[in-house]
């Protein structure tokens, strides 16, 4: 037969474990909220040294490359983010039937 933890040491573990969760998340929106503010503060030196520069593979690899990138990471901060709603409400439940 299994041994269950006392439901205040999981409850404990669990409030940690949600902490570190939503601390990472929240670091990861910040770092992409600086990426976002690095890249327009660049645009106008961008515009003119990158776009009115003749064509090449360097110019077309840095531009998919940094374009690309801030695409994914868009996509990958707006799934993480909205993906906590049906977290706080399923634990919500928990919480309050174990009380």
């Amino acid at each position: 037969m299994e041994e269950h933890e006392p439901l205040s040491t999981s409850l404990l573990t669990f409030e940690g474990t949600w902490r570190n969760l939503v601390t990472t998340r929240y670091v990861a929106l910040a770092g992409y909220i600086v990426l976002l503010w690095d890249s327009i503060l660049m645009l106008p030196r961008e515009r003119r040294y990158i776009w009115s520069a003749p064509s090449s593979p360097l110019k077309w690899i840095y531009l998919v490359k940094k374009y690309v990138a801030i695409l994914f990471l868009t996509l990958a901060t707006i799934t993480e983010l909205s993906g906590m709603g049906g977290v706080i409400k399923s634990t919500m439940v928990c919480l309050f039937q174990s009380s």
